[in-house]
């Protein structure tokens, strides 16, 4: 999900550049929104555990 939202903002300014044109903020918008929903997934998910990101010994 990550990827795809990056590839969308990179297409975004991309077209923004090409075009020399103000930002759709329509498109941002649903970048916004899609930003959200990625961070409430991960909010959500369960925590890794006390070891983590160390194994242990």
């Amino acid at each position: 999900m990550e990827d795809k939202i990056i590839l969308a903002a990179h297409e975004l300014v991309s077209e923004t550049e090409a075009a020399e044109a103000p930002l759709d903020y329509a498109k941002l918008m649903r970048l916004g929104q899609d930003f959200t929903r990625m961070a409430e997934a991960l909010a959500s998910r369960p925590s890794p555990g006390p070891e983590f990101p160390f194994p242990s010994r």
